[in-house]
């Protein structure tokens, strides 16, 4: 069974900024850039307080972490018990980021389903990123941002 989350529209401070698909950008710092990646989840944190909640020990020793990975077009994720992937667009100078039509995923329960619901949620609302060093923020207009780290 597959499930979509996701808008057609976002609305905030970037809403007259064109979100264009472009393969040839890539956002690089350090060499490390969002496409060809895989970003694994670490913590995340409170749009409102900026609170960071890390990403439980006993979750990451059991399960893993959950990651994403961007192609040029396309973000594949990996929660705790799901996988699934979408399309995406992104683009400069803000470093603007968008799930375009949701994210299509598996529906399967799990003992640690509230943090898969922080990743799938919050990616769902995402607007811009930031990469710095190996570090991926993705600013979300839902509850969370999501703070990434590449896997090396």
């Amino acid at each position: 069974m597959l499930l979509a989350f996701g808008c057609s529209e976002i609305q905030g401070p970037l809403d007259n900024y064109p979100l264009k698909q472009n393969p040839k950008r890539r956002t690089t710092v350090n060499n490390i850039t969002l496409q060809a990646v895989k970003w694994n989840l670490m913590s995340i944190a409170n749009t409102k307080s900026n609170i960071i909640i890390n990403y439980p020990a006993d979750v990451k020793q059991e399960w893993g972490y959950e990651y994403i990975i961007f192609s040029d077009t396309s973000i594949a994720v990996k929660g705790l018990c799901n996988g699934g992937w979408g399309y995406y667009s992104y683009s400069g100078p803000n470093d603007s980021i968008k799930v375009l039509y949701g994210i299509g995923t598996t529906l399967e329960l799990c003992k640690y389903e509230e943090w898969e619901l922080y990743l799938w949620n919050n990616l769902d609302s995402c607007y811009q990123y930031k990469i710095k060093g190996d570090s991926l923020v993705i600013y979300s207009k839902g509850s969370y941002n999501l703070n990434f780290v590449a896997k090396k």
